[in-house]
């Protein structure tokens, strides 16, 4: 079987989840013996450099302007390698225009989320339109959950048995390989991963801290990724009596984030909807403490590993912030049952069933 992925994730994105997924089900496809081709021209994504070259077609170039001639030279070096060499699977990595040029090969597409369709009104393009065009080359869709397959289902009539729901691995941070483990910082602190614009609801963290001076005096925020604090969020931290050293923005490699996760006294995720979630098993596998909004797609991936809050409730959070920070006994039955339910979440599960879809063709 020959299965080949194309470019559209590493072309636009240098980082983020849904390349990390790309990569790391190649990566265990390979190790598993498969003939697997990435066929990325120009790509900017860091992930992608852990791809043998032998099963990577393209050059990396760490930044560059997503210009239409890039897009139109990716897509005809792409087209020729279907020519040449006519693989039976073509994965694709993010609702790419691309999908027509393969004839002959079953065409995958992964759902992650339905976040434009249940949130238009905070976007500007009509990605619906956008994404019922490319749709409907697909063969088959794999959802990321079972929030996420009902989700496809109502917003575009997908037959259920056109979808696959297949959980993404977690085992590619591992706590018993930590690199460093120097303290971090000097005081103890909580940790949110990612963006935090839009549905991720980040403001309701230091807006809870402020109810509670015990709390806020003694526990940092630290912030990974989501680039650097805008003019906006430091006039509410200020608003809110926040010191400027409190609330701490981070960028760097998977080193750093194991040992964020490992120091963190708890992750804290308050986002309003998601498709999957990578930072809820993350932390699980380096043995933080999580924190969840009380949300169907939380529960379906935590189970009983997490302490959920309304996410429109500060109140509610700096409660559970408080029973995590202050209790030893939650704690350690959090990081005990995040072990047991992180243990089920594989990339060697998530190629196996990924492959049991793509027999099908």
């Amino acid at each position: 079987m020959r299965i080949f992925f194309n470019n559209t994730i590493f072309f636009l994105r240098r980082y983020g989840g849904i390349s990390r997924y790309i990569v790391c089900l190649a990566e265990q496809l390979i190790q598993d013996k498969f003939d697997v081709k990435i066929i990325a021209p120009i790509f900017k994504n860091r992930y992608l450099n852990q791809i043998s070259r032998k099963n990577l077609n393209g050059i990396y170039i760490k930044r560059f302007p997503p210009l239409k001639i890039f897009e139109i030279y990716s897509d005809l070096i792409f087209k020729n390698n279907i020519k040449k060499w006519q693989p039976n699977i073509v994965h694709d990595t993010y609702y790419s225009n691309n999908l027509s040029f393969c004839k002959n090969s079953a065409k995958i597409v992964t759902i992650h989320d339905l976040i434009h369709e249940k949130f238009s009104k905070l976007y500007a393009t009509d990605k619906k339109l956008i994404k019922s065009k490319i749709l409907k080359y697909a063969d088959h869709f794999i959802c990321v959950s079972k929030n996420t397959q009902k989700d496809l289902i109502n917003y575009y009539n997908i037959p259920k048995n056109k979808t696959s729901v297949i959980y993404h691995g977690a085992d590619h941070l591992n706590k018993k390989k930590l690199q460093y483990n120097n303290k971090l910082f000097s005081k103890p602190f909580v940790l949110f991963v990612g963006s935090r614009t839009k549905y991720k609801n980040f403001e309701i963290i230091p807006k809870s801290f402020s109810l509670s001076k015990k709390v806020k005096d003694n526990v940092n925020i630290v912030c990974f990724g989501g680039n650097k604090f805008a003019h906006d969020e430091k006039k509410r931290f200020r608003e809110l009596q926040f010191n400027e050293n409190q609330i701490i923005q981070i960028d760097g490699n998977d080193n750093l984030l194991e040992n964020l996760y490992s120091q963190a006294m708890a992750l804290i995720f308050p986002s309003i909807y998601e498709g999957f979630g990578f930072p809820l098993l993350e932390a699980m596998k380096m043995g933080c403490p999580v924190i969840a909004s009380k949300k169907s797609v939380m529960s379906e991936i935590c189970g009983n590993a997490a302490k959920y809050f309304d996410p429109l409730s500060s109140d509610e959070l700096i409660g559970v912030i408080e029973k995590i920070l202050y209790s030893d006994e939650t704690k350690v039955s959090l990081i005990n049952k995040g072990f047991l339910n992180v243990s089920n979440f594989t990339w060697k599960n998530c190629a196996k069933n990924t492959l049991k879809v793509y027999n099908k063709f």
